[in-house]
């Protein structure tokens, strides 16, 4: 089952930080389109959600790196980038290496 943040947008009430929890309680869930188009939408308002809920979404995108598409790659690097929050070298490594093979 995929699910998108703005399917959790759905089934909470939310505050600042439950929104926060709620995707990282259900990050496993998140295809690796979700996962882009998340961060994406978040960086371009310029809404950083916090350590939390990027950890989690970058951990993911990891787990599912090879389910990313060039345009999930691009999103998902430029959509750190925008909110200030640095990839780690091993990440970053695993990112490029497979946009590389694709």
């Amino acid at each position: 089952m995929s699910v998108s943040w703005f399917g959790l947008w759905q089934h909470v009430q939310w505050s600042h930080s439950d929104w926060g929890c709620a995707a990282v309680e259900h990050a496993e869930k998140f295809s690796a389109r979700n996962i882009a188009n998340t961060l994406w939408a978040l960086a371009k308002m310029m809404h950083n959600p916090g350590d939390a809920f990027l950890n989690s979404l970058g951990a993911e995108a990891g787990k599912k790196v090879t389910d990313f598409n060039a345009q999930n790659h691009s999103n998902t690097v430029w959509a750190f980038a925008t909110l200030g929050k640095k990839l780690t070298h091993t990440a970053l490594l695993t990112l490029l290496q497979h946009v590389q093979g694709q």
